[in-house]
């Protein structure tokens, strides 16, 4: 009888390979933290204008929660503004290129809705390369 019960019981013991397995999976977490948040004193600004004249900035800096805002005219449009970044969410332009353009992130990128002759830019900070040639 006691020698079943010992074939029952499992010792578990911390070996090498489970520190090393932790130390990984901090490493991911603290990388993922970095390339999340990137540089934390890059400030962005979102520019909306319309025919050229700016009807709404927004540093994204005092961007707390995601926040919807509302672009009349001859199309409704709807943008979301994020700490993040910015896209629009809903338009009754035909196309929706504007809608299907997604997020942008980076400073100089941009968003149109040529059918309202509306434009989204990201302004601020540091312009990243998107190619290196040379």
């Amino acid at each position: 009888m006691q020698n079943n019960k010992n074939k029952n019981t499992v010792r578990k013991r911390v070996t090498a390979w489970d520190f090393v397995l932790m130390a990984v999976l901090v490493c991911v977490a603290v990388s993922a933290i970095f390339i999340q948040h990137g540089n934390s004193d890059e400030l962005l600004e979102v520019v909306v204008k319309k025919d050229s004249e700016i009807i709404y900035t927004q540093s994204l800096s005092n961007v707390s929660r995601e926040t919807d805002v509302p672009i009349d005219g001859e199309y409704n449009i709807i943008l979301k503004v994020m700490p993040d970044g910015v896209q629009i969410i809903s338009s009754d332009c035909g196309d929706k290129v504007c809608v299907n353009t997604g997020k942008i992130t980076r400073s100089g990128q941009a968003i149109v809705c040529l059918p309202a002759h509306i434009s989204v830019t990201l302004r601020g900070g540091e312009p990243e390369a998107d190619v290196i040639v040379g």
